[in-house]
């Protein structure tokens, strides 16, 4: 996803969202890949909706025109059930700041399914 600040107006925001989750393990986590440059850059949010409630677990913002390299993030996301992930992307003051993400994956996060056990007699 990129956030290209050309032609739209402070605070503009665009989000990616994912589809629902229905579960996962405590060792869940989201990792990703961003790139925020500009001298008026705005903000990166990353955002989980679940049945309890909406909760902002990573955040970076502006300017970050001193780095012009991707960055890695590791977010740890844990036992959820029924849950989304949003990126939310915000324009800073002026058109002079992009932000991008890649390569976005949940690792960890698949339920163990419980192995029937059984009984001999």
């Amino acid at each position: 996803m990129l956030l290209e600040t050309s032609g739209r107006y402070v605070h503009d925001r665009a989000a990616l969202v994912s589809n629902i989750y229905q579960a996962s393990s405590d060792q869940c986590t989201l990792n990703f890949w961003y790139h925020m440059r500009g001298i008026s850059l705005g903000s990166l949010d990353v955002v989980i909706n679940d049945t309890v409630s909406i909760s902002s677990v990573w955040f970076k913002e502006g300017p970050r025109s001193y780095n012009n390299s991707w960055q890695f993030a590791s977010v740890k996301i844990g036992a959820r059930t029924n849950f989304q992930i949003q990126f939310i992307g915000e324009r800073g003051r002026s058109f002079q700041g992009d932000i991008g993400i890649d390569d976005v994956k949940l690792v960890g996060c698949r339920k163990k399914k419980k192995v029937p056990t059984a009984t001999l007699r």
